[in-house]
């Protein structure tokens, strides 16, 4: 069966700052010790959510099959995603259904050693330059290998590469004065 590491589902925040959902400063690590690969393994999963925020969170996905994804948004609103780090093993590293259900996206890594990197409305994208122009999007994101210390038990998901260092941005002195 399918594992999801955070699943939300009809979760719905506000339209003011103060009164946002959010998800943040996680750590997630989603692999089906079963070893079916057979599995949809999901790292992050918003279903029919509104007014969300997926900040800061590093998402590893293990042993999935191609229909697995690290960040799925299935319905829902007004989600921002923003200074993440998105891995899967094989699969998708990012997706959403419709495409207009996630508002802002940047600042983030997503890899994937799979065929398409990302869904966006249904249709799979290739590589990082694919996913900004189907979603115009993630001018600031990267798609880096992120070479985590360790991803078996114990884990490690610290990177250890220096290309991922620095390519965040600031959210807390937005989120301090009701701007994001």
């Amino acid at each position: 069966s399918a594992h999801s590491g955070i699943y939300i589902n009809n979760s719905d925040g506000q339209n003011t700052e103060a009164f946002r959902g959010t998800i943040a400063n996680n750590v997630v690590i989603v692999y089906a010790s079963d070893g079916n690969s057979n599995d949809a393994n999901y790292g992050i999963e918003c279903n029919a959510s509104d007014y969300q925020n997926v900040y800061h969170n590093t998402v590893w996905v293990g042993n999935s099959s191609s229909s697995g994804i690290a960040l799925w948004a299935n319905g829902g609103s007004n989600l921002r995603v923003k200074n993440n780090n998105f891995y899967i093993n094989y699969g998708r590293a990012y997706g959403s259904n419709n495409g207009t259900n996630i508002s802002e996206s940047d600042y983030n890594n997503f890899y994937c050693t799979g065929t398409y990197l990302a869904t966006w409305s249904g249709g799979g994208q290739n590589d990082l330059a694919a996913l900004q122009l189907a979603n115009s999007k993630d001018a600031n994101s990267v798609s880096i290998f992120p070479s985590f210390v360790k991803t078996s038990s114990p884990y490690d998901l610290h990177p250890q590469t220096h290309w991922l260092n620095n390519i965040g941005t600031d959210l807390l002195a937005a989120d301090k004065i009701g701007r994001a």
